[in-house]
């Protein structure tokens, strides 16, 4: 019953919660239910709320959350048995006992999260008693805590308040109070005094935005109102500085109103976003017509956050983006063009045809997951073009026209056979796009599919084009494309969290008190395993879903994924699939049959030698090291390699590293990898060039590091991952998709 109830649940909501409905639930209502005033649940609450959950059928509110296997999940976590109690309890106080349930039974409730200090926040809780008849009984009870709480009565303007301090364990005190029909609880006396304060002004009753929220939700069990002004205090509590972006996006928005509803392993929100700010790139798309992404068969699954900004036209976009920034101040506009026209010049480019021209519909940023403390989260910008091969040349015109003016000299090459590209140009896309874009400064760039993919960062651009090419793509994941289909097909934003991959990048933003509270709940927090929200135009608004889904092992799935790429990258199987190590001579150099030998450019150490036919490689070939040492030994049919293979390690005396067997350039058969000490790293096999059967990976001391099976070169069923000590430590189960 909160947004992050499932997130940064703590003994603070669900205690409070116990008192609230079960041990106070009367103590003032008694007296109140004499007035004849009757407030609406909300009306109380003071307007500096950072979010509002409420429900007008707490006991079927329950019932939907305690089925879930979300609730289940939460209640077995190490640090919340307690919680298993609060389910026994509840229960029985809303569906098995007769007497509380009538009394309870749906009652309306509302909880309202407010920052009480810089490094702290805690609730107010709101229950409608409406008239009801059993508070009387209720009330003698609840005077008669001496057994197990002191009852201590205090007063504040005028007005009764009656503190609850848990004899066992001070710290449980609650602070309870009543207005009218309503009865009011907390943790913080602050908080009550401060409701107490503003009990006459009915801030949110009063607020035109909140009305026009509320007009537009349906009838959900619960709903979520978040109030984006109170939300930079509140993440400060958890994060050491909040990004620009994430200051600016805040401040661009108003407030959102949103119908919760659950599913065993997912929650659904479905609502409204008010925007507030005329001066953003969110107002900008409150003009423009939605668009369709579709970069996800490019972005690489390793993707830890991607803010996708799709539209059906560019040149709107971009027109809409310019009004928006300087409204009708002529002069400003003017400035913008001028400097335009002034990199225009200095450039000698044409920035309507070199780059606006070929813009498809769909601007995509991508965070990448990274186990490098000192390189938490590195960025990529992907942007569709409309024809790739004008991106081509528009791009290639403006990267030669800035290596003209620049000292810096970068010569493109291929990199599995994607060109990579340098576009030395300090805040280029900043200047022409905006600050979205002032990370993407000075970047390397190429192509891939119909998408300019452009990095800071070039090893993370060819990470990006090895997952490209190996399909690890979004695309191909089952249980994102299962998700992803839980949204609209268009859309004018998208943003997408995968958190067990963002986990290393969270850490190195929060407080103290944010790091300690992700590492005490890292198992819970990243069982939350996929987020998305879509912003949707509409009218003057955002139709707006944000779905989450839950995996109770998907903190074991991440990390046995990069036990598997771990043991990917440190098998060399790769190499030989794709016959780096192949001899072979173009058309243009004719080479006389019989012996051949190549030296090193001392002119005297062996590089290669074998025999030619028919200017092909033929029988037995030998290639060195520039030490001298055999480096490997391979049999050549007609130019093919075919028969046994072996590779050596650059050392005396020789070292076996690999043995295989090859079928005219295909590996066929069993394929033996061994660590320098000798011991066997790898045992696979090989159908027609590709993995297929069974496949075990070693530590250095012979001990079973992985196994599992591949099919037609994919990982399939079950894989294992065991420690030193003989012990899994990670499971994981392959699809018919690679992940």
């Amino acid at each position: 019953m909160r947004t992050q109830i499932y997130v940064y649940m703590n003994k603070k909501l669900l205690l409070g919660l116990i008192f609230f409905l079960v041990l106070i639930g009367g103590v003032i209502g008694y007296k109140s239910m004499q007035s004849d005033t009757q407030r609406q649940l909300i009306s109380v609450l003071p307007e500096n709320a950072v979010y509002i959950l409420k429900t007008n059928e707490l006991t079927d509110a329950w019932k939907e959350v305690s089925k879930t296997n979300i609730w289940k999940h939460f209640i077995k976590t190490k640090g919340f048995e307690y919680l298993q109690s609060v389910d026994t309890l509840l229960n029985n106080m809303l569906l098995n006992n007769k007497a509380s349930k009538v009394i309870f039974n749906n009652r309306p409730t509302a909880m309202a999260a407010y920052v009480t200090s810089p490094t702290d926040y805690d609730f107010v809780y709101v229950t409608d008693l409406q008239q009801s008849e059993y508070i009387k009984k209720i009330l003698s009870r609840i005077l008669n805590l001496s057994g197990s709480h002191k009852v201590v009565k205090l007063s504040y303007n005028q007005t009764q308040i009656y503190k609850l301090i848990d004899k066992k364990n001070t710290e449980n005190t609650v602070y309870i109070t009543s207005i009218d029909n309503l009865l009011i609880a907390s943790f913080s006396y602050k908080l009550i005094k401060h409701v107490l304060d503003e009990k006459s002004t009915t801030h949110w009753l009063n607020r035109p935005d909140f009305q026009q929220v509320n007009d537009e939700l349906g009838s959900g069990l619960v709903q979520l109102y978040l109030n984006y002004k109170q939300l930079p205090q509140y993440l400060r509590i958890y994060f050491t500085g909040l990004s620009q972006d994430t200051q600016k996006t805040v401040q661009d928005l108003d407030l959102t109103g949103l119908d919760i509803s659950h599913e065993d392993e997912r929650i659904s929100m479905e609502g409204i976003t008010l925007i507030d700010s005329t001066q953003s790139y969110l107002n900008a798309m409150l003009d423009i017509k939605p668009g369709k992404i579709d970069a996800y068969d490019v972005i690489s699954n390793e993707t830890a956050m991607l803010t996708a900004i799709s539209f059906k036209d560019f040149d709107l976009f971009y027109q809409s983006l310019l009004n928006t920034y300087t409204g009708k101040n002529k002069s400003k506009k003017i400035s913008y063009r001028n400097n335009l026209k002034k990199l225009e010049k200095f450039l000698k480019i044409d920035l309507q045809n070199d780059l606006f021209d070929w813009i498809g519909q769909e601007i995509d940023l991508v965070k990448i997951r990274s186990n490098n403390r000192q390189r938490p989260a590195d960025l990529l910008l992907l942007i569709q073009a409309g024809d790739v091969d004008d991106a081509r040349n528009g791009l290639t015109h403006i990267t030669e026209q800035i290596r003209k003016r620049s000292p810096f000299k970068f010569k493109s090459y291929s990199y599995k056979n994607f060109t990579i590209n340098y576009l030395h140009q300090k805040a280029f896309f900043k200047t022409i796009l905006g600050d979205l874009f002032t990370k993407i400064d000075k970047p390397y760039y190429t192509f891939i599919e119909n998408y300019v993919v452009f990095s800071n960062s070039e090893q993370v651009l060819k990470n990006f084009i090895d997952d490209y090419v190996t399909g690890n793509t979004l695309s191909h994941n089952k249980d994102f494309m299962d998700f992803k289909d839980e949204f609209n097909n268009k859309s004018n934003v998208m943003l997408y969290l995968q958190m067990p991959k963002l986990y290393h990048i969270m850490q190195q933003s929060l407080t103290t008190t944010g790091r300690k509270a992700l590492d005490e709940k890292k198992d819970l927090l990243l069982s939350f395993s996929r987020i998305g929200l879509q912003l949707v135009s509409k009218d003057a608004h955002f139709k707006t879903l944000l779905v989450i889904d839950h995996d109770a092992q998907a903190l074991q799935k991440e990390q046995a994924e990069q036990l598997a790429k771990k043991i990917d990258k440190n098998v060399h199987n790769t190499y030989f699939e794709d016959l780096q190590f192949k001899i072979s001579f173009p058309d243009s150099l004719q080479i006389a049959n019989g012996k051949y030998k190549q030296f090193y450019d001392d002119g005297t150490t062996l590089k290669i030698e074998g025999q030619v036919k028919d200017n092909l490689p033929y029988g037995i070939w030998r290639t060195y090291y520039a030490s001298g040492n055999l480096k490997n030994v391979a049999n050549y049919d007609e130019g093919d390699v075919s028969g046994d293979f072996f590779q050596y390690f650059d050392k005396k005396p020789r070292q076996l590293m690999v043995q295989a067997n090859y079928d005219h350039d295909l590996l066929e058969g069993e394929y033996l990898e061994y660590w320098q000490n000798g011991a066997i790293k790898a045992k696979l096999h090989y159908k027609n060039g590709k993995l297929h059967g069974e496949a075990f990976y070693y530590f250095p001391t012979g001990q079973i590091k992985t196994k599992g099976k591949y099919r037609n070169g994919e990982k399939k069923g079950k894989w294992l991952f065991y420690n030193q000590k003989g012990e899994v430590v990670g499971k994981k189960r392959y699809s018919g998709f690679l992940f």
